[in-house]
Parts: C-alpha cells; structure tokens; sequence
C-alpha cells in the first residue's frame, strides 16, 4: 500500500511537471530557490537606428534605520537597478559614485551655478544623458516599526516587509529633473521570527536573501524602480536635425520626445566638414561663438528650438544636426601653392594656413 502511493505521488508530480513545460515554465522549479532579479533576460533587444541612452546610477544611500545593520543595502540595491537596466538592454547604463554625488549637491544650487556646474559635467562626461540618484528609504519588517506605522487589513494587522526607494532622474543636457519618485515592493510575513534571527548569516544579494521576505520585497521595488526610468528616459539618443526655419531666430526639428528632447536643453548646431566627414559646430557671425539651439517646445515627434547666435547669410540652416557635446575644432587647412601663384596672388603665401569657413563646413 505504501509503495502504490508513493508510485501515485510520482505519477502525479511528473504531470504538474508535464503540464509545467508544455506551458512555457519548463524552467521553473517548484521546490528550488527563485533567481535574483534580471538574472534572465525578459525583453529582447530591438534593433533600431540611433544611439541607446547613457544612464549613469549615482550610490543610493543606506536607509537612516533598517531592520537589519547592513551597510550594504543602498549599494546592493544600486546593483540591482543597474542589473535590471543592462539585462534588459534597455540602456547602456552603469554606476559611478562621485558623478551621482556632484549632481545631488548641484541640485541645491542657485540656477546661475547650477548649469555653470552642469556644463563642467557635461564637458567631463561628454557621452552622459541622464543621472539616477536617490536613496533607499525603508527596510523594515512591519513587526520591527511603532505600532502607529503599522498597516492593517480587514484580518488584523498586517505582517510584512517593506523595502522602498526614492528615485530622482536628472538630464544633464539641462539640468532638469525628468523625474521624482518614490517606489515600494512588500512580501509577506508568515511568522512571528524577529527580523534579527531571520537574516542572520544571510548577506545582502546572496542567492538565498533573494527568497527572503525582505529580498521579495527589493525585487519587487527593484523592478518598479527600473519601469519608472524606462517611462522617463527614452531609449535612444539621435541627433536631432533642423528641418525648416520658421524665422530668424526660430527652427523646426525632426525629433522630440521619442528622441529624449524636452524643453530647456541646449544643443551645438553643426554641419559635416566637406573634407574630413566630421562634424564641426556653426558659428556666431559677430561673436565667433559656437551657435547654439535651445529646445523651446516639444512634442511626441518633432520640437522647435531657439537660435542663441546668428548664423551666415551663407550658411544653410536647414539639414543641419544638433549635438549635445561640442564636437572638435577642425585642424586648419594647409593651402600649397608654387612660386609663380604665389607672386600673382601675393596675399597667400605658400604652406599658410587657411582657416575653415562657415561656407566650407556647411552639408552641401
């Protein structure tokens, strides 16, 4: 009799199994431990033209009191994130500690400092678009907070674990925060254990904490956390093109939001150089001064801008490309000429060097 229902047992596993993988969960073990987040890949990359976005994470901060004294939490947590993001490929993203911190303390600032600092960053993190800083605010079990924090249900109190994390999204190109939010995950307590006797000897980010009470609730706001950078933050980085002039001053471009643009941000307007295939930037006719477009108005798929500058009568404006970075002067054009030019023409002299006009860098 024993062994019939041991036999029956089997059977029957083997078609909860069965029926598992014809669903699409072969890969699913009911008795084994769940992966961490973004340990597989969910989306597949698309293949667009354009360049992915740069998001850096600054280090999020540890929250002021957690259930549990890890110093690790807000740097495990800024792991995640980045994790998710990469596996995704959604963005070419990464974390970087000190640029995080220089654009917290820049926030705070008076807007004249502020975009001075800003165009530091910009000049030293040339392939940057938007920084992610923040903090992980809550790591609690509910059992561990003051009997007034405590959440209840029609079942009584509620027992659960709370993790929650503040989120600001800055454009560097403007300085503009594109967004402030605060994400929650919670997981359920199904015991009475103190928090302490829980985690012990369970770090941060192992493979067990991940099946935790407290690691099912950062997975959860982990995964808020990447899904409310992936609706601010567009996918891919162009470069707008001028397509009309509206009026003097006054431009009409090929992209918006599907391109990241939003209103504020300054581009350089820059032309191809007909010799070398490189981009280099416009002038100001009367302060030699790269032009310079500001983003006035935008919609899903075009925007208008603002000429800082005024460019050459012979300078066609149209079909022109904004870049956020600078691009390099280009090197002087050496002009050679043999003695009998160089006593018609007098004025140019052999192996002198000829600047590069408005004119010659223009995309005709």
């Amino acid at each position: 009799m024993t062994l019939d229902l041991r036999k029956l047992f089997v059977l029957t596993l083997s078609a909860i199994l069965a029926l598992g993988a014809a669903g699409g969960c072969s890969s699913i073990d009911p008795f084994g431990y769940d992966d961490p987040p973004a340990s597989s890949v969910r989306l597949q990359s698309q293949s667009v033209e354009g360049e992915r976005t740069v998001v850096v994470l600054g280090l999020l901060e540890n929250p002021q009191t957690a259930s549990v004294r890890w110093r690790d939490i807000g740097s495990g947590v800024t792991e995640s994130i980045v994790r998710e993001l990469r596996n995704n490929k959604r963005y070419a993203v990464r974390s970087d500690r000190r640029l995080g911190s220089d654009i917290e303390q820049t926030l705070v600032r008076a807007a004249g400092d502020r975009w001075r600092r800003l165009e530091k960053f910009r000049n030293s993190y040339p392939d940057v678009d938007y920084v992610v800083i923040g903090e992980v605010t809550d790591f609690h079990h509910s059992s561990d907070l003051p009997k007034s924090a405590r959440q209840r249900s029609i079942f009584g109190e509620k027992r659960e674990a709370i993790v929650a994390i503040r989120l600001t999204v800055v454009d560097i190109a403007s300085g503009a925060v594109v967004l402030d939010d605060h994400v929650t995950g919670t997981d359920g307590v199904s015991d009475d254990m103190k928090s302490r006797d829980q985690y012990q000897n369970i770090a941060f980010g192992s493979y067990v904490f991940w099946n935790t009470p407290l690691g099912e609730a950062t997975r959860e706001a982990v995964e808020k956390a990447a899904e409310r950078i992936h609706k601010a933050v567009p996918l891919l980085q162009g470069q707008p093109m001028i397509v009309r002039r509206i009026d003097s001053r006054k431009v009409e471009l090929n992209a918006g939001r599907n391109m990241g643009l939003i209103v504020g941000q300054q581009y350089f307007v820059c032309a191809l150089h007909p010799t070398t295939g490189e981009y280099v930037a416009l002038r100001d006719v009367d302060t030699n001064q790269p032009l310079v477009a500001k983003v006035t108005d935008v919609d899903s798929d075009e925007a208008t801008a603002w000429l800082i500058g005024r460019a050459s009568v012979d300078q066609p404006i149209r079909g022109t490309r904004l870049l956020r970075s600078r691009p390099k002067d280009p090197k002087p054009v050496v002009a050679e000429v043999d003695d009998a030019a160089s006593a018609t023409q007098g004025s140019v002299s052999a192996n002198t060097a000829v600047e590069v006009t408005q004119a010659e860098s223009g995309g005709r």
